[in-house]
């Protein structure tokens, strides 16, 4: 079963838990001056325009934000200076991530960088030397600590706005009923 956010009613609900997980991670954060990024979206149009483009599933999502809040536990209370895009870049990072972890043939970084852009803003999206960086500090800074326990997966929160956003059913692929059909494909 495919967990694609197809109905009209799906993505906003994720996009917009999302979007403010994102800036609760980073609430922290004083805004550098004077760094000008141009034609920069907001943060919810830059998540729902990256979600929409790169068909993530609602299970890539969940973990997206369990990624969002573990870099958010490992802030420091204060001090720590941002960029207009910071948030952007935290973003596509935790989701990047969570694709990754998710499924076992992934899309490449150049892939990211292409869906990254949005041109309906103007803004041309970051460049796949950005994309490479942005995923590397983002592993670093998490110790590399991918790993999602079931108990983390069921944290507060998650399973309702899920559960609303696909329209009640599981937030899991179910692997069994998918190797069965490829294996009896196969075996014929």
């Amino acid at each position: 079963m495919s967990h694609r956010l197809t109905e009209p009613g799906q993505l906003p609900i994720l996009v917009d838990y999302i979007a403010e997980r994102t800036k609760v991670a980073l609430h922290t954060c004083t805004l550098v001056s004077g760094v000008e990024e141009t034609r920069l979206p907001s943060i919810d149009d830059f998540i729902l325009y990256v979600v929409a483009r790169s068909y993530t599933t609602a299970p890539e999502l969940i973990m997206c934000i369990v990624y969002l809040s573990r870099f958010q536990e490992r802030l420091p209370p204060t001090g720590v200076t941002m960029r207009p895009s910071t948030p952007h870049r935290v973003f596509l990072a935790a989701l990047i991530l969570a694709h990754k972890v998710y499924n076992d043939d992934s899309v490449n970084n150049t892939c990211w960088a292409d869906c990254s852009a949005v041109p309906e803003w103007g803004f041309a999206g970051f460049s796949i030397v950005e994309v490479n960086l942005i995923e590397r500090r983002f592993l670093a800074f998490l110790n590399w600590n991918v790993h999602i326990s079931a108990d983390l997966r069921s944290r507060a929160g998650l399973a309702v706005v899920v559960s609303a956003s696909i329209g009640g059913q599981a937030p899991y692929r179910d692997y069994g009923t998918a190797l069965l059909a490829s294996h009896r494909a196969v075996t014929k």
